[in-house]
């Protein structure tokens, strides 16, 4: 049988008239379904009706679907669908005015979500709607304005106006990675295009008793017996770790706050504390100071000061959770004794990583916004309760943001926390073992794979990716697991830091410095200028993420950091890819000028014959350029190159003490280049999806002819030059290394080291011979081929430059990119001294 139905005249009627054909089409989908999740006994839909449940929601076994996974259960009435051609007769298939297409029907349809909107005497459509007005931010009234957005920065499909949303129910495991048998109410808002998914928002059930995984009611007031449990619990999970003990060198100067009386302390080696990670802002607040420090040290100190009620609050529930020492920066570090400052910010990383549990006041700005749920009515309970045939239903606390990429995105939860943009916060995410986070209506706190959940009565193991912080940092992660080089644990690092913010640019490689002390063994060498001295050519190729500001000191406005260094930008950073990369570069020692390379500091002659293990990215294909290697017996550290353990080659100095110039010896040539959108992972014009509008993107002109479109892209961040400006400036690119392209070219064996195939190639090429290419003419036709996509006339035909300003007889980067090698000899380069500050 067909339904159809004859379209009205007048445009106001048309969404009364879709409405109309979903709910009929809705009603027969439940009429003659006979699966468990609905409710045909006309007792059971009495009792619904009487209770007060639409004739939607009294349909639906709610008890069922809390107990028993739905996508597991097939479904008769989607036996019946035709997929080779849609059947109208079909009773899934509904036509929705005023398109011509057919719709298949989810299997428990909500039905539209003005229509949800207007059943208030419903409780499951009450608390539907109160769910989704706190994901999407709203009001009820002012929902029919606001537009649906999908899961990501740019999800697939398109957004969808409120109005004309269509909602369907399915359930999802509470356990995530671990199945526990125990489910979440999903409720989908769709597009009416189709029923694309674009948000979720998850409804449970509650319990009076400690059952696990079912929901918990949170009042307005923080269980503080409930985080000492989570705390003991993870400690055990852990083997009994709750910190790493202080080493003797961290004690110098190590101060906690002791809650009990109320004072600054010494601390002693053996003691337990929790540390306090918050936003300073700018407000004022008690330090502490030479001329504090002894008054701050008497019992009962802090009793009358005016002590910051995030630090007041946080006080309070070290001591409710059984503990007796806190760590708070402002307090434990003497702020005007500028030697024990630098000393205890030097050991930032033992500060966090020994602490037992850090507490994040994500919920506020600055040090007086306290921790919601500590003091009575600092916040407001989120729950929403209503009860459906006769269990307590309530909406679970909101997580999704405008970073999150699917429903319950844990990891990007914090996306509208002050907390999260800040600078030196993120060195204290990094480094802990145990993270309590008080958001305005929530506390939940997250170890290494266990995540605890303020309305859940027991916790879940979750699955997380290889970027997560735990894998960047953790060194003794196996290469198996997660496949994190020494560079790719710094880029992760690194990328994320550089999109925080900081008050003053003068902090902008302290508040990095502790996650440095935790890459530092795992590189074998230090660091210069926050750059890897061991893989220091890789690491001068960052590129701008974003749009990028000179660091400068407040009160001279002069840079305060190298230009070659990601640190004398304000800006996110990103790497290059981890491509094999052949040096170019001679380095000039800063002290006594003799020359060497990376090779000479790395002190591995031959790799194989120390024994070290090459290993390949995605396979044992030594033709794979994304190549690393690890030392047998030591398959947890992966290198880029191998590295000698200390003391190897770093003798050898950079930079000299106080004088931050590289010097070093490169070829330099410079080729013209004009504003473009072209991407330099994908070698190609690209859309603000692959490329931030941000991004000063430059494409190199080819000079040789032979390609129409390019020679090679460089991303620019010149102050001076905005998006798609004309360069006015002088410039020059110098060569850091030889490499390849996922795009372009082969990778096969080893380049000679002098690049004399390259001046050979230049030498010998004529662009008349090989504009005669298509004519069939000439020597060049029989091995010539285009350079985007398929091979080049040479192996390793890429590479890797910085582009540079000269003041005087220094140079100054501006910018960094890759160029095709032979079009760059083609240019008539210069082997060159190059002091570059």
């Amino acid at each position: 049988m067909e339904y159809e139905y004859p379209a009205p005249d007048f445009g106001e009627l048309l969404p009364i008239w879709r409405r109309q054909v979903v709910e009929k089409a809705m009603l027969r989908v439940f009429e003659l379904a006979s699966e468990p999740w609905v409710i045909r006994d006309s007792a059971l839909l009495a009792a619904g009706a009487s209770s007060g449940l639409c004739h939607i929601c009294r349909r639906i076994n709610f008890v069922w679907i809390l107990q028993n996974d739905l996508s597991s259960h097939p479904w008769a009435l989607d036996a019946m669908a035709s997929y080779t051609a849609w059947d109208p007769s079909h009773p899934l298939y509904v036509q929705i005015p005023p398109t011509s297409g057919w719709h298949k029907l989810p299997r428990l349809p909500l039905g539209f979500l003005r229509d949800i909107s207007q059943r208030r005497g419903c409780p499951f459509c009450r608390l539907v709607m109160r769910s989704i007005c706190i994901a999407l931010s709203t009001g009820l009234d002012a929902l029919p304005s606001v537009v649906v957005k999908g899961y990501g920065k740019y999800p697939i499909g398109p957004d969808c106006p409120a109005q004309r949303a269509f909602c369907y129910l399915t359930n999802v495991d509470k356990g995530y990675s671990q199945p526990s048998g125990v489910y979440s109410l999903r409720v989908w808002i769709t597009a009416d295009h189709a029923f694309s998914e674009l948000r979720a928002v998850d409804i449970h059930r509650l319990s009076d008793q400690p059952v696990p995984y079912e929901g918990r009611l949170v009042s307005s007031m923080v269980d503080f017996s409930m985080i000492q449990n989570w705390i003991q619990k993870s400690e055990s999970r852990n083997n009994g770790s709750s910190g790493s003990k202080l080493r003797a060198d961290t004690l110098r100067d190590f101060r906690l706050i002791d809650v009990v009386d109320q004072c600054i302390v010494r601390a002693s080696p053996a003691w337990r504390y929790i540390a306090l990670s918050y936003v300073w802002g700018n407000c004022a607040m008690l330090k502490n100071s030479k001329a504090e420090q002894e008054r701050l040290s008497a019992p009962n100190a802090l009793v009358d000061r005016a002590v910051p009620q995030t630090i007041r609050d946080a006080m309070v529930l070290v001591s409710r959770a059984k503990e007796r020492y806190l760590w708070v920066d402002a307090l434990c570090i003497i702020q005007d004794d500028e030697e024990s400052k630098n000393y205890q910010i030097q050991a930032m990383d033992r500060v966090y990583s020994s602490a037992i549990a850090t507490i994040v006041a994500a919920a506020g700005a600055d040090p007086s916004a306290g921790l919601p749920g500590v003091q009575p009515g600092s916040r407001v309970p989120f729950q929403h309760i209503e009860i459906v045939r006769g269990m307590q239903l309530s909406n679970r606390w909101e997580i999704d943001t405008f970073r999150s990429t699917s429903p319950r995105d844990i990891l990007n939860s914090l996306e509208r926390c002050v907390w999260q943009f800040r600078g030196w916060t993120f060195q204290e995410y990094m480094l802990s073992k145990r993270l309590i986070f008080f958001l305005p209506n929530v506390v939940w706190l997250q170890c290494s794979d266990y995540v605890y959940e303020e309305d859940l009565h027991e916790s879940h193991k979750v699955d997380l990716p290889k970027n997560d912080r735990f894998s960047i940092l953790d060194v003794s992660s196996s290469i198996e697991r997660d496949s994190l080089v020494n560079v790719d644990r710094y880029h992760l690092a690194l990328y994320y830091y550089t999109q925080r913010k900081l008050s003053y640019d003068t902090d902008a490689l302290n508040a990095f410095l502790a996650v440095l002390n935790i890459l530092k063994p795992i590189f074998r060498g230090d660091f210069v200028c926050g750059l890897p001295a061991m893989e220091l050519e890789h690491a001068l190729l960052w590129r701008p993420g974003s749009t990028m500001r000179r660091r400068k000191h407040p009160s001279t406005k002069e840079p305060i950091f190298p230009s070659w260094s990601w640190a004398g930008w304000a800006g996110t950073v990103a790497m290059p890819n981890r491509e094999k990369q052949f040096s170019r570069i001679t380095w000039i020692d800063a002290i006594d000028g003799t020359r060497f390379t990376t090779h000479d500091i790395r002190g591995i002659e031959d790799p194989h014959k120390s024994g070290w293990i090459p290993r390949f990215q995605h396979q044992e294909d030594e033709r794979d350029e994304r190549q690393f290697w690890f030392e047998p017996g030591r398959p947890a550290l992966a290198f880029l190159h191998p590295v000698a353990p200390p003391p190897n080659g770093t003798h050898h100095r950079f930079v000299q003490p106080g004088r931050e110039l590289l010097t070093f010896e490169a070829l330099a040539a410079t080729l013209p280049m004009e504003p473009g959108r072209m991407c330099m992972s994908r070698l190609k014009r690209s859309t603000p999806r692959h490329l931030s509008e941000e991004i000063r993107s430059y494409t190199v002109l080819d000079i040789t002819k032979r390609d129409k479109y390019h020679a090679g892209v460089v991303y620019l961040h010149h102050e001076s030059v905005k998006p798609g400006d004309k360069i006015s400036f002088p410039y020059e690119m110098i060569v850091v290394s030889r490499t390849t392209h996922p795009r372009v070219g082969t990778r096969s064996g080893k380049p000679p080291d002098d690049d004399s195939d390259l001046y050979a190639w230049a030498k010998e090429f004529s662009p008349e011979e090989w504009e005669n290419r298509e004519k069939g003419k000439g020597k060049w036709f029989k091995d010539a081929s285009s350079l985007l996509g398929n091979t080049t006339d040479l192996g390793w035909p890429i590479y890797d430059v910085l582009v540079v300003t000269w003041k005087g007889d220094v140079a100054f980067r501006v910018g960094a990119g890759i160029v095709y090698a032979e079009t760059f000899h083609y240019a008539n380069p210069v082997r060159k001294r190059i002091t570059l500050g």
